[in-house]
This record gives C-alpha cells, structure tokens and sequence, in this order.
C-alpha cells in the first residue's frame, strides 16, 4: 500500500506512506502564484510523486463549494489540483480517492466537535484547523502548518479504511501500538 494524501490549497499539504517500509512522510509544496505555471508545477510534482515513490493510490479532499469571500484565484487553484489529480492519477494507473473534510475529520478527531461558542463561520475554521494541528502533535507528528496537519489526517483516515489492524490502532485507546 503506497498511499500519497493531498490536503488542496494553496500551499498543500501532502503526507506519504509506504507500507513496506511502514513510511511515513509529510510536508507543504507551493506553486508559483501564476495560474499557468502553478498548473504546470503541480502537475510535474503529481507525476513525479507517482513515479519516484509507487503511489498505488491518491486520495485527496473533495472540492467543495466555498462560502464566505473566497478569492476567485485560489478557487481556481483548489478545483486544479482536484482535477489534474484524477488526470495524472488515471493516467498513470493509480487510483483516486476523494474524501468530504467532515469524513476524515470525524475519524482523526475522534468524533470531537468544535464547543457551540466555535460553531460561528469566522471561527469553525480556525477551530478545526487547531484541533487537527494538536491531534498531529498527540500522534507525535510535527507539522509545520494546517495544510501538512490536514494532510496526515486524510492520510490516517485512508490507513485505517484499508487497514484493519491500523484502524484498531489509531484510536486513541490504542494509538501508542500506532506507527
């Protein structure tokens, strides 16, 4: 199982792992701000990504629609790589995955719920992005940013649906046996 999760942003996030050598990577890429050589980049780094580490699968958070005063760019951006990833996955025969935020975020949070004072729309993001960032540092993963903390729980989430004994594990009554 080589699984790449990929956490859509503008500086994304993106966590690795190889079961064989039970790896485990993490860190942000950025692209260049212009559309076209942010398409570029991106794509080269997919595709490299693929090639150099076996990745069998990529599973990425779905797009969603945003609300708020989302920047028409970084919208632009978000709905790229989501596309270029079922692209460049197909093509080189890696299957795709796409995983809602509330699912992968029930799983890594452990069902945990933002307190009804956090539930306001200003303030649920920067809630889920903390709670995510100290679920990292209890697994004992150091992030450098919400973007790579995202990115080990989409990795998480997709371990413990294709693995059993890691689902198991990766509950906090067990999670020490984790790896």
């Amino acid at each position: 199982m080589h699984i790449l999760a990929i956490d859509p942003a503008t500086h994304t996030g993106f966590a690795r792992f190889s079961s064989g050598s039970v790896s485990l990577v993490s860190d942000i890429v950025s692209f260049d701000e212009e559309l076209g050589a942010f398409n570029r980049q991106y794509r080269r780094w997919l595709t490299d990504q693929i090639k150099r580490y076996g990745i069998s699968e990529v599973v990425i958070e779905a797009a969603i629609l945003p609300t708020g005063n989302t920047n028409i760019v970084t919208l632009k951006k978000a709905y790229a790589i989501n596309m270029n990833t079922h692209d460049i996955a197909k093509h080189l025969g890696c299957a795709v995955t796409e995983v809602q935020n509330g699912t992968w975020r029930a799983h890594f949070l452990c069902g945990r719920m933002p307190p009804k004072e956090q539930r306001s729309r200003g303030k649920l993001s920067a809630w889920y992005k903390q709670a995510v960032k100290q679920r990292c540092a209890e697994r004992g993963w150091r992030v450098r940013d919400d973007n790579e903390a995202d990115a080990l729980g989409i990795l998480d989430w997709a371990r413990a649906q294709r693995d059993p004994a890691y689902a198991v594990h990766s509950t906090p009554l067990f999670e020490q046996a984790a790896s």
